[in-house]
């Protein structure tokens, strides 16, 4: 049960910031096309069968055994040390691997499908995964629409062993062709990743690099990759931006509505020029007066 539920919980936090907005068909193709995969991903877990015996508990062999019989890779958080752990049972018996891992990380791990892979990380470092998840612009401009695009569509392989998380970042920018930003190096120059998964989407390899401790989000035509705190701060910036230009646009059209109403107050207020009537008869001639003649003026 408690895998079903962060399997849930995975779908809901990939889908809610999109929800919302109308999708194109190639972006709801692409949704679905990885949703799908995802949901096999699952019945892969829930169907294959494993009966084993942990002669020495190691958990990275636990581990290792899984991902032989599944074929899902596992991404093990940087905060995690597996050398801290060891599995509490002696065997598991005709059980489902989805059951197994339970079992396996039940000593204060929790996993669950984050993106395309299953992703183990400490009991209180999993909540983080809920905090760290930004959303993705509410109405996208056409830059931001394509990279939403190439987070669902673009596909690749990636091997990194205690790879820095600069280099990674650097390394999904150079095969995905995408601008994607770190915010500060230094906040993670202490982290390293490790995974091997092939044929994985843009958008669940950011999820899987940046772990509990970093978030991803899109800001103007960039993926940037940073911290969640500086993250919310820019978040916080974006929509302060929003609201002023919203504000602003609210004011301009205020200020020509009112312009127009003056306008037509000023109108019906200027006195109508009063019409003479036009007569339909035309006006007679006046006689031209006759000149007196020198006599004529004389007799008078």
């Amino acid at each position: 049960m408690r895998f079903h539920l962060w399997m849930v919980a995975a779908f809901a936090a990939t889908w809610l910031c999109v929800s919302a907005r109308a999708e194109d068909p190639k972006l709801k193709e692409a949704k679905d096309a990885l949703a799908k995969r995802v949901e096999q991903m699952g019945e892969q877990l829930r169907g294959v069968k494993m009966t084993h015996v942990f002669a020495d508990r190691s958990f990275s062999k636990a581990l290792d055994l899984v991902r032989e019989k599944c074929k899902v890779p596992i991404v093990i958080d940087p905060v995690v040390d597996p050398a801290d752990y060891t599995v509490p049972v002696e065997d598991v018996r005709d059980m489902s691997l989805k059951s197994a891992l339970q079992i396996i990380c039940s000593s204060g791990l929790q996993q669950s499908l984050r993106g395309e892979a299953i992703f183990i990380t400490t009991s209180e470092a999993a909540h983080n995964l809920w905090r760290n998840h930004f959303r993705e612009p509410a109405q996208p401009t056409t830059a931001q629409e394509k990279l939403i695009l190439t987070s669902y569509q673009f596909r690749t392989d990636v091997k990194f062993d205690k790879t820095s998380v600069k280099d990674a970042v650097a390394l999904l920018a150079q095969k995905s062709k995408a601008k994607i930003k770190l915010d500060s190096a230094d906040d993670v120059k202490d982290m390293a990743v490790t995974m091997d998964i092939k044929d994985a989407s843009l958008r669940s390899l950011l999820d899987l690099v940046c772990g509990t401790r970093l978030g991803w989000m899109i800001v103007d035509d960039s993926i940037l990759v940073g911290l969640p705190a500086k993250l919310r701060k820019v978040e916080e910036e974006i929509k302060a931006r929003e609201e002023a230009k919203r504000k602003a646009e609210e004011e301009k059209k205020m200020a020509e509505e009112a312009k127009k109403e003056a306008e037509e107050a000023k109108k019906k207020a200027e006195p109508k020029a009063e019409k003479q009537p036009v007569s339909d008869k035309k006006a007679e001639p006046q006689p031209t007066p006759k000149k007196e003649t020198k006599k004529g003026a004389e007799n008078k």
